[in-house]
């Protein structure tokens, strides 16, 4: 009746899961520690497709871009940001100026934001490509992007990679994200066609229309609340829940397909529901869920209402 279930059921635990305990386990250490350490030693690493040395973090084309925050009408469709401590704002407004703002106000310009709008795309880096002067305390920077709504509205692709820093993006509508996180935690409103998120010690908050997802998170909390009632999410956790809010008043309904080591589907407020150990179905099963996790429960609820 449920060959997919049936299916599952018949497979034994999957050895892999087993083996994502231990890989999973040393992921959050290896990230952290291979920025800081490569900050230390000699050597060159890659880490979310920057070079991190001797000589500090790299990246090509140095020379192409400006220094500090400042404006431009030029149009985009694409949004690529890297940064590595504070946090990370990206704001929707009225009019046809975007503005690249920082909270560094120090005099190293060294240490200021780079940026460049380029075939469409605007790039945002954390600071000078070379050498980064370690210092006692974070510089903390607060970077702040604003961008025209109806450019934030038409998005090609946007990508975001952080250590250290949170994430706040609303009102964005994309054909593809993608965010890597270390350390910060990720609050997105939007609609958004293929979303690819992977977080290691930070929280996700996605709310709005999702239409396929993949999620990966380590010690993280997974929270998305979906608006629509057809979408397909493939999530990972590892020692953390998973929590899926949806409509009230879903036509579709939702079906969740779980394999776990140490987790369990929890559903609250759908009645009707057919439920075994690893799988769950509501109404025709417009929302699918296809769970991976060790040490994480899988929650599904309806939408709180205010």
């Amino acid at each position: 009746m449920y060959p997919e279930y049936e299916m599952k059921q018949k497979k034994s635990v999957n050895k892999s899961a087993v083996v994502r305990i231990v890989i999973w386990s040393v992921v959050l250490a290896i990230l952290v520690g291979a920025f800081v350490c490569a900050m230390i030693f000699e050597g060159d690493n890659v880490m979310f497709g920057i070079h991190i040395n001797v000589s500090g973090y790299k990246y090509d084309d140095a020379d192409s871009y400006r220094v500090g925050g400042g404006e431009s009408t030029d149009a985009i469709t694409a949004l690529d940001i890297n940064w590595i401590d504070g946090s990370v704002d990206i704001v929707a407004v009225d009019g046809d100026k975007i503005t690249i703002s920082e909270t560094y106000d120090g005099e190293d310009e060294d240490k200021r934001l780079r940026w460049k709008v380029e075939n469409g795309k605007l790039t945002v880096k954390y600071c000078k490509s070379g050498r980064l002067t370690a210092t006692k305390k974070s510089l903390n920077k607060q970077l702040t992007v604003e961008v025209p709504r109806a450019m934030l509205e038409s998005m090609s692709t946007v990508d975001v990679e952080l250590v250290s820093a949170d994430l706040n993006l609303r009102g964005v509508k994309a054909n593809e994200m993608d965010v890597e996180s270390v350390s910060g935690k990720i609050m997105i409103e939007g609609t958004i066609t293929e979303l690819g998120i992977e977080t290691v010690s930070g929280d996700l908050d996605l709310v709005g229309y999702i239409e396929r997802a993949n999620i990966e998170g380590v010690s993280a909390t997974l929270k998305t609340t979906l608006l629509n009632d057809w979408a397909t999410l493939d999530i990972e956790t590892v020692s953390g829940n998973i929590e899926v809010y949806l409509p009230e008043s879903t036509t579709t309904g939702f079906e969740a397909i779980m394999d776990a080591v140490s987790g369990s589907i929890q559903v609250e407020g759908f009645d009707d529901l057919t439920q075994k150990k690893s799988y769950c179905r509501y109404g025709d099963g417009g929302i699918r869920m296809n769970v991976d996790a060790v040490s994480g429960n899988l929650k599904i609820r309806k939408i709180p209402t205010e």
